[in-house]
């Protein structure tokens, strides 16, 4: 009977302080949802995730962190939908310009000079070394459509 206790207390103890790192609540993944076409979208559909920075001087800093959350971009790592793409400077097919950049109040804001984009989500921001960056590739890489 006593080991019959100690086992219940071990799982409870176990089950307590599981950290579950499956999946996240839906406000809380990164990005947010997109739906216009993007360059890539074949390979985006396949899990992997394209990186576009407006200034050539962020391309190093953008490859450099691809490489670190993926390694090297190899048509290898393309097939297996596990790598991230990087564009430097940024297409225009996304269809950000200066007249495009305001709030949701219609505010002029500072359009954004690094874009990210995974099946069905983008992140906008303006540095490469924005932690929020790092977590939008990290969760979106690898998440092929179906």
């Amino acid at each position: 009977m006593l080991a019959l206790g100690g086992l219940a207390l071990a799982l409870w103890f176990f089950t307590a302080n599981d950290d579950a790192t499956t999946s996240a609540p839906v406000g809380a993944l990164p990005g947010v949802a997109w739906s216009r076409p993007t360059p890539h979208a074949a390979e985006v559909a396949r899990g992997n995730v394209v990186l576009s920075v407006e200034r050539g001087a962020d391309a190093a800093a953008a490859r450099a962190l691809a490489a670190d959350v993926a390694g090297p971009d190899t048509p290898a790592l393309r097939a297996a939908g596990q790598a991230v793409i990087v564009e430097a400077p940024a297409p225009a097919a996304l269809g950000t310009s200066a007249a495009e950049c305001a709030d949701q109040a219609g505010r002029p804001i500072a359009c954004p000079e690094v874009l990210a984009y995974a099946r069905g989500r983008i992140y906008t921001g303006t540095e490469v070394a924005d932690p929020r960056l790092r977590a939008f590739l990290e969760y979106w890489l690898g998440r092929a459509a179906g």
